[in-house]
């Protein structure tokens, strides 16, 4: 049951939610335009990429 709600909820993310249009907004520093296009293109909104790659660890998480 989870995999179908999971695939389920990634088609909704992709498909409408990253895709819609976000309004400009007084006293804000966010950009507006479609989520998206802001994270391909950061340099057109005036923003800087701020991620880093992260290791991939060899071994699974062990939860205390």
């Amino acid at each position: 049951m989870v995999p179908i709600m999971q695939k389920e909820i990634d088609t909704f993310v992709n498909v409408v939610w990253n895709t819609h249009r976000i309004r400009a907004q007084k006293d804000t520093f966010l950009p507006a335009g479609i989520p998206n296009h802001i994270f391909s293109f950061p340099e057109q909104y005036g923003v800087e990429e701020c991620g880093m790659v992260l290791p991939v660890l060899d071994t699974m998480f062990t939860y205390f």
